[in-house]
């Protein structure tokens, strides 16, 4: 598995991360749970981003 690969995966975790961040802002559920996995969502894809460039 390539350096690409790993940033690829994380990238598409973290980005299902947001989407499901922002489907749960859509439909009113507990903000504590947006937050998470807005806060999750991010992490993961500054990290596929770290590894991408690094």
């Amino acid at each position: 598995m390539t350096q690409e690969d790993i940033a690829l995966i994380l990238a598409v975790i973290g980005g299902a991360c947001l989407a499901t961040a922002w489907i749960g802002r859509l439909t009113g559920d507990a903000v504590r749970d947006v937050w998470l996995a807005l806060g999750t969502g991010s992490v993961v894809l500054a990290f596929g981003a770290l590894v991408l460039v690094a």
